[in-house]
């Protein structure tokens, strides 16, 4: 959740603690690569969080050469990457359905990556597998690959978030092989 940033208020901290007791369970379902690089991100040293906040701000907010969106609305709207599209209305609807909504002043739209990832924990706590897996399917694998492609090819050498895309692209893998 710190390393893409989600409205505050979306877990409790029973369900930050369930979410995370399920990441370290679910390890072990993982193909075997990704398994060893998710073992070896685990034994590099911890990213101090200004460090992190500063790879963040230099690939997605602009303070960088190339801001890399993390709205699926970006990716998805044509030649003409545009906001608050289609992905960004279906994406409300879904929360709504489950009882979410995104509130607060943080201006995160519903098709961000970060409050897609977030529902998606919010379902498997729910024990709604194929929802998650479905909404998976549809919404963060759409637009994840391109992601990816955008932050390896924009991210320094040793920059966190090259970790995070090794992970993004296991877990895409993850979910639309069994979906």
């Amino acid at each position: 959740c710190r390393l893409f940033p989600l409205p505050p208020k979306l877990f409790s901290s029973s369900e930050k603690t369930r979410c995370r007791n399920l990441l370290i369970l679910g390890k072990d379902t993982l193909p075997q690569d990704s398994q060893e690089a998710l073992t070896s991100i685990a034994e590099k040293p911890t990213v101090e969080p200004v460090e992190l906040q500063k790879a963040y701000a230099r690939l997605f907010l602009g303070t960088g050469e190339v801001t890399i969106p993390l709205c699926e609305s970006a990716w998805t709207s044509g030649d003409t990457p545009l906001l608050c599209q289609k992905p960004q209305d279906e994406c409300r609807t879904l929360y709504e359905a489950e009882g979410l909504s995104i509130t607060g002043d943080n201006n995160i739209p519903e098709d961000h990556l970060g409050a897609m990832l977030g529902f998606s924990i919010v379902l498997l706590l729910k024990d709604k597998t194929e929802k998650v897996r479905d909404f998976f399917a549809k919404h963060p694998a759409a637009f994840i690959p391109a992601v990816v492609k955008a932050v390896r090819a924009e991210a320094r050498k040793d920059d966190p978030y090259l970790d995070v895309m090794v992970l993004l692209e296991a877990l895409a893998g993850l979910m639309v092989a069994k979906h």
